[in-house]
């Protein structure tokens, strides 16, 4: 069997850590890697592969545009190729998988499972004006919707050939379209004004080196941020260990997604996920 691709972007963290857990187990029967769309330069080998997991985090109803931009670079496959989807979100996947779908069937890779993930909203986390706490939990299924992907994959890469398998059209989709198109507005708004307080940057550069679309520079004193590239994805934000990137002053007191709190939601999700599989 040749080697298997799980591809994600992941803004705050959440995607990565979601495919990180749903890898583990598929490591112990099939040869696979795990590794970001951005990262990504043997385009040979991924035609190659048996099946392309691809995971995302779904932004006002829509996939991340590092998702799409990557898939729609993508060779067109000379034989059909298999996909599996998965997507994570705050709230509302809407028809985020069908459009990645769609997309990738254009290169004649056809998608043939998919999963929703619910968890953290990174971006109402730092833009609610009050510290509600159910933006930062996983909804109390992940563990189950985990292991049912991974039996739908395994189930996958034990068969010779998969029907289509896309989701249905969510209906609700065309009515949250003033909410998508304001919260698109909004991010394009509020990129333009990250910035660093010089005051509390400590110039450790772990923003120039998250950052995969290279939206920071590196400076004498601070990083220097240009939104161009930006989509908003809000890693910079998370990640800052002084929180000395804002888009709003009133952000220096709020919590944020960090490594240490996807650390401590992923060791809960596997506990409850290994007292499940038991």
């Amino acid at each position: 069997m040749s080697e298997l691709y799980c591809l994600y972007h992941s803004g705050s963290g959440s995607t990565r850590m979601i495919t990180g857990i749903l890898c583990d187990p598929l490591a112990d029967h099939f040869p696979i890697k795990h590794t970001s769309v951005n990262r990504v330069r043997d385009h040979a080998a991924l035609a190659a592969s048996d099946l392309l997991i691809l995971a995302f985090p779904t932004y006002h109803c829509h996939p991340s545009d590092s998702m799409l931009r990557f898939v729609r670079t993508l060779p067109v496959r000379e034989q059909p190729q298999r996909a599996f989807i998965l997507t994570t979100c705050g709230w509302f996947r809407g028809n985020s998988i069908r459009i990645l779908a769609r997309e990738l069937r254009k290169k004649n890779v056809l998608t043939v499972g998919h999963a929703t993930i619910r968890g953290p909203a990174s971006d109402g986390v730092v833009m609610s004006p009050i510290d509600f706490r159910i933006l930062y939990r996983y909804g109390k299924d992940t563990a189950a919707r985990l292991l049912r992907s991974h039996s739908e994959i395994d189930a996958i890469l034990r068969k010779q050939s998969c029907g289509e398998n896309a989701p249905a059209f969510s209906w609700y989709a065309p009515l949250n379209a003033p909410n998508k198109y304001l919260g698109m507005l909004t991010s394009h708004l509020l990129k333009q004004r990250i910035h660093v307080l010089k005051e509390q940057c400590i110039n450790c550069g772990r923003c120039v080196a998250a950052c995969e679309r290279g939206c920071f520079s590196s400076a004498d004193m601070t990083p220097v941020f240009s939104p161009g590239s930006c989509e908003f994805c809000l890693r910079c934000v998370h990640q800052c260990p002084q929180n000395a990137i804002v888009f709003s002053r009133r952000q220096v007191q709020q919590s944020r997604l960090t490594p240490e709190f996807y650390a401590q939601a992923e060791t809960k999700i596997r506990t409850q996920l290994n007292k499940d599989v038991a």
